[in-house]
């Protein structure tokens, strides 16, 4: 695997957005705020900034004040855009001011949730993964008569993928594409995938389990003798 194309503080230094979802219901809100992952430098810097104060502090309760910022204060630095807003949410600069309020904790939660999810990056490549997977299942498939599957009688062909999914792709050919089961293959169970990569996030691990459903959809379509490759399919 060749880490040098997997710069993860380039990746979510370059922003993605998210719906604001109504703290009760759970539903959209219509206003999108874009932000750049918790591992960026910029959100580095603002921890770096508030703990230097603390240490300067004499005071000890004006040190602790100044570390129970800390949510808000990373909130404020992975905020780098508004679409949607109006009034006090109109602009990056007035939603930055507005979470310092305790009313609108739940604003910063979801930036918590999005920005310090690091899948949350890596979602562009989603479709791109879950199609190679796919891909990868039709190869493997072996229509019923055939002495070898069609990657061993017709060889490999799979597309290319972006640097940023070797991560990805290394972890699902680490746990397995599917599992074996008495009713025949399964998607890779959650815990597996917890098990192999404590370090993924939840979105990250439901990737995979994604990733191995559409490598059994493919395995379905290799099967089939007239099933026609999925990048044919695509026009690829």
């Amino acid at each position: 695997m060749d880490l040098t194309n997997l710069d993860l503080r380039a990746v979510v230094s370059e922003g993605a957005e998210f719906e604001l979802k109504h703290p009760g219901t759970g539903e959209g809100l219509g206003g999108f705020l874009t932000v750049q992952g918790y591992d960026s430098e910029a959100v580095a810097d603002a921890e770096r900034e508030l703990r230097r104060r603390a240490m300067r502090s004499k005071d000890k309760e004006s040190a602790t004040a100044l570390l129970e910022r800390m949510r808000v204060a990373r909130a404020q630095a992975a905020l780098i855009g508004m679409r949607g807003g109006s009034g006090e949410t109109e602009t990056v600069e007035k939603v930055r001011a507005l979470i310092e309020k305790p009313g609108w904790v739940w604003v910063v939660e979801q930036i918590e949730a999005f920005a310090g999810d690091r899948g949350s990056f890596f979602r562009e490549c989603r479709d791109e993964l879950t199609f190679w997977a796919k891909c990868l299942g039709y190869l493997h498939g072996k229509p019923q008569g055939w002495e070898e599957n069609r990657m061993q009688k017709n060889g490999s062909r799979l597309p290319e993928m972006p640097g940023a999914a070797s991560l990805y792709l290394e972890l699902f050919t680490r746990v397995g594409p599917a599992q074996a089961t008495g009713m025949g293959m399964a998607r890779v169970p959650y815990t597996e995938i917890a098990t192999a990569a404590p370090w993924a996030s939840e979105g990250e691990r439901h990737l995979i389990r994604e990733m191995s459903a559409a490598y059994l959809e493919g395995i379905s379509l290799g099967e089939d003798p007239f099933g026609i490759h999925p990048m044919a399919q695509d026009g690829a």
